[in-house]
C-alpha cells in the first residue's frame, strides 16, 4: 500500500495598498531629517519628478562628493523598477539604499529607502581581515584550532550608542567564522582601526550543532532553528545545503522526503533510527566539500554560481539501497541506506563522488558517450576530499571502504591496486588494453582515470617491455591545483575520449609553470597507457657540450631494439659540422667538427620503438674557434685607462671585443668564453670578476706604469689565454670614490676616500707623498684648506668659515676629482 502524502499549500490573500492617487507630491522623512520616502504627482507644478534616480540623488538627497549608489543587478526586479545600493568612498554602507517605481509611460512615481549622511571617514583599514578574525574569535571565546575558515566584508555600518538612539557610521568588519565550536552562534562587526568589537548578531536562524556520528565521530556543521527546532539546513553559505530523509524511498519520490530535526542541536546518531542518521555524515561532508571548493579556490557550489545543493539519504536508488547518484534532471544527490554493505553510503569519499559529478555537469557537461570519463573524474573528487576531510581509518585509494565489508570484499574499488580480489568492482588499469576493449562497463574503463591520478600523486616505477622506468609524483597538493584548474578553466570541455584528457591536462599543466608538473602529468599518463612518455626523464643524450675535433653522443639506458634518429634544430650548421650515425648502434652518432665555425646549437634525438616515435630528447652543444696558445692580444691603439671617462672599442684578433665604458668595467666577448672554465685574473687591477655565458665582466684600475694581465682558462678542447695590457692613464679614481659629508650642528666637514682603488699596497707611501685635499670657496676662488690626505678620511672644522658653496677636490700628481658641498 502506498501512502499518499499531500502537502497543503496555504494561500495567503495579501491586500497591497495601492498609493491613492494625490494632486501633489508628498515626501516623508526620516528621524534623522532625510528623505525616506517621495510619492510624486504629476499634477503637482510646484516639484519637478526627477528623470532618473541620478537627478533624484543629486537634487532630492543632496548627496556629497564621496557618496555613490550603484545599482543592484543582482535582484531581478520587473521592467520600470529599480534599485540602488550607497557606497562610500567605494565602501558599502550598510542599509543604505534607494528603490524607485515608474509608471508605464517611464515616469518616477515612488521612490524610497534610506541615505546615511556620513562625515569624512578613513576608509583605510588599520588592521587586517584576519586580526578582526581572531579578535572576535577572542571575544567570543572560540579557540583558534576550531577555526576552519572565515569569511568577512569591509562596511560601514551605524552603531547606536548604548545610552541614546545617536549613530555614528563607523569602518568595520563582518566577520562570519567557519568554527566547530557550539560558542560560534553570532556575527559580530569589528571596528576596522581599533579593533573594537562594535555590535554582534545573531547568525540569522542557523547555528552550529554537535554532531556525534556513527562513523566520522564528533563533527560540527552548520543548522538551521525552525519551529522550535533543529534541521539539516544551511543558509551560512554562498549556497544551501539542505539534508532530507528520503525514508526508504526511491528519488522519483523525493517530494515525500522529510526534515531529520533535532529539539537542542546535539546530534547523536543513538538518537535516531538506524540511515536516518546517515544524514548527519552527509551535512556535514558536503558543508567541508563546499568550503574546500570555496576557501581555497573561490567555486561556489556546481555550477560556480550558488546553486542549491539537495542531498536526500536514507534512499533506494532504482530497488538498490546499495548506491549512491547524482540526479542531473533534478540537481540534487541520493545516498543509499546500505543492505548487503554493512554501512549506509554516506562517507566522505562517496558523497565526494556524487558531488563531483554534479561538478562534471555544470563546468565539462560530458555525455552519455564519456561516461567512463565522468566516473573515472568523481572517484578522484572522492580521492582528494578523503585525503582532506576523511575518518582516521580512511585508506584514501580505497573508494567506499568506510562502507563497503563483507565477505572478503574491503572497498568498492581500489584505484592504487586496480585488480584487487578485495574489491567489489574491478577497473581498467591501462587504456585499449585487452581486458579494457573487451569490458565496456563504464566503471571498468573508469579506472584509468582514477589510476592515472594515483601515478600523478605518488609517482613509481613502471615496465615497458621488460625495461623499468621510474619517475616522481608530485603530491596531493598540486595534483589537486591541477584538477580544479583543468576543470574550471575549461581545459576539459568537449574531450571525449583519454586522448584528448591526457592533452587537457597537459595544456593545464603547462599553465601552471610548476617545476617537474608537466613531466609528471605524462609519464603518469604513459603509466595508464595514454601518450609518450616525458622521455627527458628517462633517457639523456651522453657526449660532449663542445665538441672537439671527433665527437660521439650516444643514448644512455636505451632498451635494445629501440632506434634513434638524429638532426639539429637548424639544418644549416650541418653544413660546416658533419653528423654521422654508427652502423652498430643506430642509437650512436658523432659530430666531426674539424671545421673550426661557431654555432650555439641543439641536438634532438627522436626515440622510435616499434616505427612508433615515443619522443624526442635534446642537448645544447656548443663550440668556436680554437685558440692558439699563448695568443697575444693586439691593439691598433693601447687604452689609456683613467683621467676622463673612456668609452672606446679595441677589436682584438680572436675575433672578441675589449669594450671599456665610462663606468670604469671592462666586458670581454668570445666564442670561447662558452661554458668555459676561466681563471680568475690575479691581479690587483682587475676586480669584481665575473664570467656569464660568451662574456666576462670586471672593473679595471689603471696602474702607475704598463702592466701585462693575463686570463687563461678551458673551453673544453683546450687552454686558452689572453694578455690584457694595462697602460698608466694618471689619477684614475672616479667621484664615485670618495664621499663629502657636513654636519651644520658641530660644524664638521668629513672627506672619505677609499683608497684601495688607488694602488697596490706597496706603493702606500708613495700615495701619501703626493696625494693633497683641497676646500677652496666659491665666491673668493681662495683655499680654506689644503693638506695632504694621509688616512681613509679627514675631519675638517668649518667654524668662521663664511656660508656659501665649496669645492672639495682631490690631486694626485697631475690629475683631480672634485665635488661641491654647501656649509651653513
Amino acid at each position: 500500500m502506498k501512502k499518499i502524502i499531500v502537502f497543503l499549500l496555504s494561500i495567503i490573500s495579501i491586500s497591497l495598498c495601492a498609493q491613492p492617487i494625490a494632486t501633489k507630491t508628498v515626501i516623508k522623512y526620516s528621524e534623522s531629517g532625510k528623505i525616506k520616502e517621495v510619492a510624486f504627482s504629476k499634477d503637482d507644478n510646484t516639484i519637478a519628478i526627477p528623470q532618473s534616480p541620478e537627478v533624484f540623488f543629486r537634487e532630492f538627497l543632496k548627496t556629497r562628493e564621496n557618496d555613490e549608489f550603484r545599482k543592484n543587478t543582482k535582484v531581478k526586479l520587473e521592467e520600470g523598477h529599480q534599485t540602488f545600493e550607497q557606497y562610500y568612498k567605494g565602501v558599502k554602507v550598510c542599509d543604505g539604499g534607494y528603490t524607485f517605481h515608474c509608471d508605464s509611460d517611464g515616469v518616477m512615481e515612488y521612490a524610497h529607502g534610506n541615505y546615511v549622511e556620513i562625515p569624512s571617514i578613513n576608509t583605510v583599514p588599520s588592521i587586517s581581515p584576519e586580526k578582526a578574525k581572531s579578535l572576535f574569535a577572542a571575544y567570543q571565546k572560540i579557540d583558534e584550532k576550531d577555526i576552519k575558515g572565515f569569511t568577512y566584508d569591509l562596511l560601514i555600518k551605524c552603531i547606536y550608542g548604548k545610552a541614546n538612539r545617536s549613530a555614528l557610521p563607523i569602518l568595520v568588519y563582518r566577520i562570519v567564522l567557519n568554527a566547530e565550536s557550539l560558542k560560534n552562534k553570532e556575527i559580530g562587526y569589528v571596528n576596522a582601526h581599533s579593533g573594537v568589537v562594535e555590535e554582534t548578531e545573531p547568525r540569522a536562524c542557523y547555528a552550529m550543532g554537535r554532531f556525534v556520528t556513527r562513523h566520522q565521530g564528533t563533527r560540527y556543521a552548520d543548522t538551521e532553528l525552525s519551529n522550535n527546532s533543529y534541521r539539516l539546513y544551511d543558509n551560512s553559505r554562498g549556497a544551501v545545503i539542505h539534508t532530507l530523509n528520503l525514508n526508504s524511498l526511491d528519488p522519483d519520490f523525493y517530494m515525500c522526503s522529510s526534515e531529520i530535526t533535532d529539539s537542542d542541536n546535539e546530534w547523536y546518531y543513538t538518537d535516531f533510527p538506524f540511515r536516518e542518521d546517515m544524514g548527519l555524515d552527509v551535512h556535514w561532508a558536503l558543508q567541508r566539500i563546499y568550503d574546500s571548493l570555496y576557501n581555497s579556490y573561490g567555486k561556489n557550489s556546481f555550477d560556480n554560481n550558488g546553486m542549491r545543493i539537495i542531498a536526500l539519504v536514507n534512499a533506494v536508488i532504482d530497488g538498490d539501497a546499495d548506491n549512491a547518484a547524482w540526479y542531473r534532471d533534478l540537481g540534487i544527490l541520493c545516498f543509499g541506506k546500505g543492505q548487503y554493505c554493512p554501512r549506509a553510503f554516506s562517507s566522505v569519499d562517496i558523497v565526494a563522488h556524487e558531488f563531483g559529478h554534479g561538478i562534471t555537469q555544470y563546468q565539462i557537461n560530458w555525455g552519455t558517450n564519456a561516461a567512463h570519463l565522468d566516473e573515472g573524474l568523481s572517484d578522484i573528487w572522492g580521492v582528494i576530499m578523503d585525503y582532506r576531510w576523511g575518518a582516521n581509518d580512511s585508506e584514501i585509494w580505497k573508494f567506499g571502504e568506510n562502507v563497503c565489508s563483507f565477505s572478503g570484499i574491503n572497498c568498492i574499488r581500489n584505484i592504487q591496486d586496480p585488480s584487487s580480489s578485495c574489491a567489489a568492482t574491478q577497473i581498467a588499469s591501462k587504456y585499449l588494453s585487452p581486458e579494457y576493449n573487451n569490458n565496456s562497463s563504464i566503471y571498468y574503463r573508469s579506472g584509468v582515470f582514477s589510476h592515472w591520478f594515483y601515478w600523478l600523486v605518488n609517482g613509481g616505477s613502471i615496465n615497458v617491455d621488460g625495461n623499468t622506468y621510474s619517475f616522481a609524483g608530485v603530491g596531493m597538493v598540486t595534483a589537486e591545483r591541477l584538477v580544479v584548474k583543468a576543470i574550471y578553466n575549461g581545459y576539459l570541455r568537449y574531450s571525449t575520449d583519454y586522448p584528448e584528457v591526457r592533452d587537457a591536462f597537459v595544456a593545464a599543466a603547462q599553465s601552471m609553470n610548476v617545476d617537474g608538473l608537466v613531466n609528471a602529468v605524462c609519464n603518469a599518463w604513459f603509466a595508464v597507457g595514454v601518450g609518450e612518455m616525458a622521455l627527458d626523464d628517462f633517457y639523456s643524450i651522453t657526449g660532449p657540450t663542445i665538441p672537439c675535433g671527433l665527437s660521439r653522443y650516444y643514448i644512455n639506458n636505451l632498451p635494445t631494439g629501440y632506434s634513434v634518429e638524429w638532426a639539429f634544430q637548424d639544418s644549416l650548421s650541418s653544413v660546416s659540422n658533419t653528423l654521422s650515425y654508427n652502423s652498430t648502434n643506430s642509437y650512436e652518432c658523432s659530430i666531426d667538427n674539424t671545421i673550426h665555425t661557431y654555432f650555439n646549437e641543439v641536438m634532438e634525438a627522436r626515440i622510435f620503438n616499434n616505427g612508433q616515435c615515443l619522443g624526442k630528447i635534446s642537448k645544447p652543444i656548443r663550440t668556436g674557434d680554437n685558440f692558439t696558445a699563448d695568443m697575444v692580444s693586439n691593439y691598433d691603439n693601447p687604452p689609456v685607462l683613467g683621467g676622463l671617462p673612456i668609452n672606446q672599442i679595441w677589436t682584438v684578433i680572436d675575433g672578441g671585443t675589449y669594450n671599456i665604458n665610462d663606468s670604469g668595467t671592462l666586458t670581454l666577448t668570445s666564442s670561447s668564453f662558452w661554458n668555459a672554465t676561466v681563471t680568475e685574473p690575479n691581479s690587483f687591477y682587475i676586480q669584481n670578476w665575473q664570467q656569464n655565458g660568451n662574456q666576462i665582466t670586471f672593473r679595471v684600475y689603471s696602474p702607475i706604469s704598463t702592466q701585462t694581465v693575463c686570463i687563461s682558462g678551458q673551453d673544453g678542447c683546450e687552454s686558452f689565454r689572453f694578455y690584457l695590457r694595462l697602460v698608466s692613464g694618471g689619477f684614475f679614481a672616479h667621484p664615485s670614490d670618495f664621499s663629502v659629508e657636513y654636519n651644520s650642528s658641530s660644524k664638521k666637514l668629513n672627506v672619505s676616500l677609499d683608497r684601495s682603488h688607488f694602488v697596490q699596497k706597496k706603493c702606500e707611501e708613495d700615495v701619501e707623498k703626493h696625494m693633497h685635499l683641497t676646500v677652496t670657496n666659491v665666491m673668493t676662488g681662495y683655499p680654506v684648506y689644503d693638506g695632504g690626505l694621509n688616512a681613509s678620511s679627514v675631519l675638517i672644522d668649518t667654524s668662521g668659515w663664511e656660508s656659501g658653496t665649496y669645492v672639495v677636490g682631490i690631486r694626485y700628481m697631475d690629475s683631480v676629482i672634485t665635488k661641491k658641498i654647501v656649509i651653513y
